[in-house]
């Protein structure tokens, strides 16, 4: 939805996928980078479209490196809806140097063509340094997860050598962060890290 060149540049289309609806398949997006489609046939065709965005925070500069997640929001009075949450990433030569704010885009599915709205989250707890190219990965909707990432410099401060190792939680009901400092051992990731949620049965 977010960038789109074009008004409705398609991604992949159903005669693209075939037989591979009921497998993994690779798409190409319109900027050229390539994402994984899990085998979910509801989704398809997969098509790009435009969104137009205002904010009473302005909206996120341009930037890279960052990830972000679907905030399911309960339906009730003073809902926001569902929202988009980005989180930290490195901004171009116009706004030089890497990030660590919170911003969240609601949009509205009934307007045509598409509308949202960014707001800058102002979060609890203390925030992880700025960071470019971290992991991240949701767990049971609530929690963000985010560990390794750096500010993309090359020499050593006091900061980044602490925050290696640590591992960062958004919780996205109350917008609060929190941290988990890991034993003596663990990997210190700097950066192109990659997270995933894995379920474990059994004892």
């Amino acid at each position: 939805l977010l960038g789109a060149a074009s008004p409705a540049s398609t991604a992949a289309s159903g005669a693209d996928l075939g037989a591979g609806a009921s497998q993994w398949v690779a798409v190409r997006h319109p900027d050229g980078t390539l994402g994984l489609l899990a085998p979910q046939k509801k989704l398809l065709p997969l098509t790009w479209s435009p969104v137009r965005t205002q904010g009473d925070d302005g909206e996120p500069t341009r930037r890279h490196g960052l990830h972000g997640c679907l905030r399911r929001s309960p339906v009730g009075p003073g809902s926001r809806g569902d929202e988009v949450v980005i989180f930290g990433g490195r901004s171009d030569v116009e706004w030089p140097g890497c990030h660590n704010d919170v911003w969240a885009l609601s949009l509205d599915q009934a307007q045509s063509p598409r509308s949202g709205a960014w707001r800058c989250v102002q979060t609890s707890g203390t925030s992880p340094p700025p960071k470019v190219w971290y992991g991240a990965t949701l767990v049971d909707n609530d929690d963000w997860v985010i560990y390794g990432g750096s500010r993309w410099q090359f020499e050593e401060t006091p900061d980044l050598v602490a925050d290696r190792g640590v591992v960062w939680v958004l919780n996205l009901e109350r917008f609060q962060w929190s941290s988990l400092l890991p034993p003596e051992g663990s990997p210190r990731p700097d950066v192109y890290l990659a997270c995933s949620l894995a379920t474990v049965a059994g004892g």
